[in-house]
């Protein structure tokens, strides 16, 4: 009996296996976002005396992808009015 020879495997499979893997990953990836969004978008409403920030925090384990965007977005300061008072005041006749 003579032991199988392993083929050599070039340089070029190395790359078309991790570039198949990354998209299977990805593919993955995105499969389970759009099940968390889908989930998210089925679940109730809060009430207007809830927190939104609080109940980010209770559910950022279930929502994990989602509390992502909500840290980044919903941290966003007020922005103040007097720009718009500013800009659209009587006193104003030119386009301060």
């Amino acid at each position: 009996m003579t032991p199988r020879m392993k083929k050599k495997k070039g340089l070029g499979s190395f790359f078309k296996a991790t570039v198949g893997e990354a998209a299977r990953t990805a593919l993955q990836q995105n499969q389970a976002i759009a099940l968390e969004l889908q989930s998210y978008l089925e679940a109730g409403t809060l009430d207007a005396e809830e927190d939104p920030l609080e109940w980010w925090r209770e559910s950022q384990k279930l929502y994990s992808w989602l509390s992502n965007l909500v840290r980044k977005y919903l941290c966003i300061p007020a922005t103040s009015s007097s720009s718009q008072v500013k800009i659209l005041s009587p006193a104003c006749t030119h386009h301060c």
